[in-house]
Order: structure tokens, then sequence, then C-alpha cells
């Protein structure tokens, strides 16, 4: 248990055997607890006084006293003091610090794991870019915000799946098909139809229509649409759904599931959702009356099929059917949401567009009536990625094949970079993605910076090799002792950040916010670098100290805990911790 918990159990124990937890219900995982912004308010801090004060309908200060007193018994803890409206401050020992260090080594690689998950099924969906090209930078921060999510759901014990929708029926779908049949008839020298609105140009189905040429040579040509369009409908969708994958994989991003939306229809999973809304009195025709102002306002309106969405947060009921009795889209959202639901999962995350951020209400207020609010739904909505190319913003779409493919980014900077500076920004805030400064080997540059911080403790490793002192990071370093010199106030606030890992994590985990490691990682790179540049000015505090091998083996052992820190974090966001860097 790191010293984080310890607390959290500690002042728990103390609530429950005073009767504070009474009234306030809360668990060890409730209780906030951080690191002080300053030394001279202690190590940590807590406001768990003005917390069941609130509660308890009494003065937060009264409370803060009786958990002071008992606080302090707790032989790693120096002393306690109030501060403010109730806040309590806790000073801990520096053996404590140093337990820490021995604590995260043992750990390893699970430094920060937990099983708070319980084994529950999480099913997270990202990326579900219609099968109609190739993956463009548009799609980058989606990919690696819902990779992310759920590797981190992982670590903390859920069990998930990775899943992408296809969106393989509608109007795009035969668009693509005439595209595709228009560069096959192409290929015969055969040029008589013109170019139609949706026309998708790129050049990826020029390719395709030669496999089809390859394969089955004329057999398609002067043939009515009816005959041709589902095969080259298929065909289309196979081929780019490959190209999909195979783009996803210089990523290293894999998924478990892919769900075609196609299904939705063929097993009438639709007509199923109705049946369920019927049931639960959730349907009815009625009128939507049109915006007010638009062209539509002075028409009567029809009667449609409606859900009762407003009922469930929603703005306003949405209809089901259309005018000409089929399905809405949102019907088939319902109906594939109601599969995920089937499928036995205890939590939903959707990760959108921000084209998509006005189809939120309806969607949860989908996904509440048909699990009877059993069911929670998380979208995360990513915001646009501001390119720049030759200084210029560089212009993105699919119909005139003037776009950046996600191939092409990797080509440009690599999988490293573009995971890690994906997460650089909460996902609703733009990301201005500069090619050159993502390369550059500079403090500008954060993943570089990260990166480095873990190098250079590598290099450390490799420089002790060449002089007698005897540390081995592949050998069993949990009884290692520790010099009573590692106290030095930038040493403690590194033992400091990186006990408070797991604590990370868990937050990252709870709010399905993958930037709140990239920014902890940025922090504790900044706290190493610092303190190992004030190692140039002050000599008593460099790693290596050839006349103290007690304490160099300490502060090495103390890198160690910090490297182990910083690869487990990049492990988490798909990134490789570098050791060595040229």
């Amino acid at each position: 248990m790191n010293l984080i918990n310890k607390i959290q159990v500690l002042i728990f124990d103390i609530i429950n055997d005073n009767d504070f937890n009474k009234l306030s219900n809360l668990k060890p995982d409730d209780i906030s607890i951080e690191l002080s912004k300053s030394s001279k308010h202690g190590d940590l801090s807590t406001n768990i006084a003005m917390v069941l004060a609130k509660k308890l309908k009494t003065k937060p200060k009264d409370v803060a006293l009786n958990l002071q007193k008992q606080i302090e018994k707790t032989e790693y803890v120096n002393h306690v003091e109030i501060a403010g409206p109730g806040f309590i401050n806790i000073f801990i020992s520096i053996e404590a610090w140093h337990n820490q260090l021995s604590e995260i080594i043992n750990a390893g690689e699970d430094w920060g794991k937990s099983k708070i998950g319980n084994s529950k099924l999480v099913n997270v969906e990202y990326v579900s870019a219609n099968p109609t090209g190739p993956l463009h930078v548009g799609h980058v921060r989606g990919a690696v915000l819902g990779d992310v999510i759920a590797n981190i759901l992982e670590f903390v014990g859920f069990k998930v799946t990775k899943e992408y929708y296809v969106n393989d029926a509608g109007i795009q779908i035969k668009n693509l098909s005439k595209s595709l049949y228009k560069r096959y008839n192409e290929l015969f020298g055969i040029n008589n139809q013109e170019e139609f609105k949706d026309f998708y140009p790129g050049s990826y189905l020029i390719e395709i229509a030669k496999e089809i040429k390859n394969k089955d040579n004329s057999e398609w040509l002067n043939l009515p649409e009816s005959d041709w369009i589902d095969y080259f409908s298929n065909y289309a969708i196979s081929k780019i759904m490959q190209i999909i994958k195979n783009d996803l994989a210089l990523l290293n991003i894999k998924h478990d599931y892919f769900f075609f939306e196609s299904s939705l229809h063929e097993k009438f999973k639709i007509d199923k959702v109705l049946k369920k809304l019927i049931n639960l009195n959730l349907i009815y025709e009625g009128v939507i009356p049109p915006p007010k102002n638009s062209k539509f306002s002075n028409e009567k309106p029809e009667k449609q099929l409606l859900f009762r969405s407003e009922k469930f947060g929603d703005d306003i009921d949405r209809p089901l059917k259309k005018n000409d009795n089929s399905f809405t889209y949102f019907a088939a959202d319902m109906a594939y949401h109601y599969d995920k639901i089937d499928r036995g999962y205890n939590e939903l995350i959707n990760i959108w567009g921000a084209d998509h951020a006005g189809y939120i209400k309806r969607v949860k207020s989908a996904v509440s009536a048909l699990s009877e609010n059993k069911i929670n739904l998380d979208v995360k909505i990513c915001n646009l990625i501001k390119l720049s190319k030759d200084g210029k913003p560089f212009k993105m779409s699919k119909r005139s094949g003037n776009f950046v493919t996600l191939n092409q980014l990797v080509d440009e900077v690599g999988p490293d970079v573009i995971r890690f500076m994906m997460l650089t920004q909460k996902p609703e805030t733009p990301i201005e993605f500069d090619l050159k400064k993502a390369v550059e080997m500079s403090s500008d540059n954060p993943v570089f910076y990260v990166q480095y911080a873990h190098a250079r403790i590598y290099s450390l490793f490799r420089k002790i090799k060449d002089i007698d002192i005897d540390f081995d990071i592949d050998a069993d370093l949990s009884f290692v002792k520790l010099s009573s010199k590692l106290n030095d106030s930038g040493e403690i606030s590194l033992i400091k950040k990186i006990s408070i890992w797991p604590s990370i994590v868990l937050t990252a985990a709870s709010k399905n916010e993958p930037h709140k490691i990239v920014y902890y990682l940025q922090e504790l790179a900044n706290l190493f670098h610092s303190h190992w540049n004030q190692g140039s000015k002050n000599t008593e505090i460099r790693f290596i100290n050839l006349e103290d091998k007690l304490l160099t083996r300490s502060r090495l052992l103390m890198c160690y805990a910090i490297s182990i820190v910083i690869s487990n974090g990049l492990r988490l966001i798909g990134v490789e911790p570098l050791k060595e860097m040229y």
C-alpha cells in the first residue's frame, strides 16, 4: 500500500471510530489527499474536515482538531497543522518517504496498478471512421484518446473491449461504390461517367479498381447499377477497412471487435429496440415543430414515430422513422447501443469528433432508457488538430483527395511523438501540431523532455559501470540501505512526486482523462531535470559522489524508482521509454 493510501485508510478508520461516518458514507478513496504546494504547509494536505463538517453541520476546525490529535499518533507522521478554514497539513517523516522507494522498486511495472475496476466490463468505442478512405490526421486524436483510456482502465482492473463501429450502410457507401465503379471503367478507357457531387476522388480507389480488373477483367462493364453496386461496395469496404487497420497498427492500435452497421438491419435489431421501447411506453406518434424562422416554419408538420428522449435529459423528443417510413440514423444508433447493453457491459465510452457534440444528449438519453438507468455512457469529444505545413494550415477532405493521411504523419514524426502530443491538451481543446517542433531535441518539446529524463537516468547506470560503485538495477534492490543524507529538498520533492503516481492513475481512470497522465509526466520530468541541472552549481547534490558511496547508491536507487514511474506512465499512453537518445 502506498503512502497516500495509508493516510486515506488512517483517516477513514479515525472517522469510523468517532462515528463521523454515520452521515457521510465515505470510502477511503473518497478522501482527497494532495501534495502540499509548499513545504511550509507540510508534505500532504486534505480538506476532509470541511467535507465532514458540511455533512455533520458543525465547524470544520472542530473536526480538524479532533482528527489532528489522532493522526499525530501515527509513527510515520511527524506532526499535523490546521490551516485556514480547516485544511489539515500533514508532515511526514523522511524515513517514510525513503520506504516509498522500496515499495516502488518492489512493485516495478505494477506500481500504480490496482483492482479497483473489479473486472467490470467496459466498452470503449473509438475511431469508427466511415470506410470510405484512409484515415487522416483528423482521426488521430480520437484514436489515441480511446486507446489510452482503454489502457488505463485495464491497468486499474476493468475488462475492456476496444471497439470500432463500421458505418457500412447508407448513402455514403453507395457513393463509394459508384466512385470505385467509375475508376474501374476508366481502366478500360471508358470515361463517359461524369463526376457526381459526392464522388470520392482519392487515388486509393484507383488501386482497388486495378485489383478488381486483374481479378474479374471486364465482367462488370456495361451492366445496370443493380448488378454491380453491392459487389463494388463490399469490395471497397473490405479493402479500405484493411487499409484502416494497417494505418492504426502504425500507431500500435488494435481493436478487439469491429461491429458492422449492416448487421443491425440484417438481424432486425432496430425492431428489437422498438419492441423494448413500446413495452416501456417510451414511443408515440407525434409531431416535432420545425425550428423557428426556418424555411419549413410555415409548413404543417407530419406525424412521426417519436422516442420520449426529453424524459431522459434531451432537449426534445426524437424521431425514429422518416416520412418515407424508413428508420432514422438515430434509430440505428439506438439499436447499436442496445446491442452493447445486451452484451453485458457495465459502462460505455464513446470517442467522437467535435462535429458530433450536438448528438450527445440524444444518445445518452437512449442508453439511459434502454438500460433502465443502469448503465452510464461517457462521451468524449475531440476537438480539431491544427496541423501546420510550411507555415500554413493544411486542409483535409476525403472527397477532394487533398488530406494528410495518418500514414504520412507517422512517416513524418513517428508513432511515439503522435501518441504523446495528442494527449498534451484536454480533448475538447484544439491542438496546435507543429511538425518541426514535434521532433526537436529541446525542452520546448514535451515528448523529448520526458523521454530525455528516462534516458538521462540510464546514462547514470552506464556511467557507474566504469567506477567503483556497487549498484545493479538487475539485482534485488529491495534491501538496499538508504543514507540518511538522502534528504535534500529536491530529492524529497522527487520522491513525493513518484509516490503519488497511483493516485494520478486512479484520477485519470475515474474521469477517463488520459491527459492527466501526460501532465504528470511533464511535471515529473521538469522536477528531475531541474534537480539534475542544480547539480552543476551545487556539487553536494550530484547523483554520483565518489566520496560517499552509500549516498550515491541511495540517489541511484531514487533515480531507478523515478525511471520506473516514467516508464510505467509512457507505456500506459503507448510510448516506448528510451534508455538512450542520440
